[in-house]
């Protein structure tokens, strides 16, 4: 996973950037459950949060 520097990933989970990796984690659950494309979410933006916590 390559990082983006035009992309804020913290703002992708909706967490500060003062986040712990637990929070991070919790954040990327909820959004990943809430975006799945096997629940009718949006592939593309479940890739967008996928890639938000591989490199935070």
């Amino acid at each position: 996973m390559d990082f983006d520097p035009k992309k804020n990933y913290y703002d992708i989970l909706d967490i500060p950037e003062t986040a712990t990796p637990e929070e991070a984690k919790k954040a990327f659950k909820k959004l990943a459950v809430k975006h799945h494309p096997d629940r009718g979410g949006d592939k593309a933006k479940f890739q967008e949060i996928n890639e938000a916590f591989q490199v935070l």
